[in-house]
């Protein structure tokens, strides 16, 4: 939750063009390759100040996906990191970093995007029953 705050993106709908990632996985690239700040929201990337504070909670966020549970912070620990800056251990990659997109959801998807791209007509609630 901590990372869709940062990004404004739902991680469930995350979808970046021409990646098989998850929102989790997208923020572990960008962390590994030195740019966290692109996941930034934009609504968010006006307060400089705060810069600092915004990649501490990235990190947190990153902390809490472990694949190993024994990994994952518990909730006193989280409330603790949040509250102090404080050594933290480094995050180790996230448990579910692929999207798995199956063939049905994929033409979903795509029937979605035709629907929505070619089809200019308005509805109303009685003409949908």
């Amino acid at each position: 939750m901590v990372l869709e705050t940062i990004s404004g993106k739902r991680s469930i709908c995350f979808d970046q063009e021409n990646h098989n990632l998850t929102l989790i996985g997208h923020t572990w690239t960008l962390l590994k390759e030195g740019r966290p700040f692109e996941l930034i929201d934009a609504h968010l990337s006006d307060t400089h100040d705060y810069l600092q504070q915004v990649l501490h909670c990235i990190h947190i966020g990153l902390l809490c996906v472990q694949q190993h549970p024994m990994d994952r912070p518990d909730m006193s620990s989280v409330v603790f990191m949040l509250s102090n800056e404080s050594e933290m251990p480094q995050p180790k990659p996230p448990g579910y970093f692929m999207k798995i997109v199956t063939k049905k959801r994929l033409c979903l998807r795509q029937a979605r995007l035709n629907v929505n791209k070619h089809d200019d007509r308005n509805y109303t609630w009685g003409s949908i029953r």
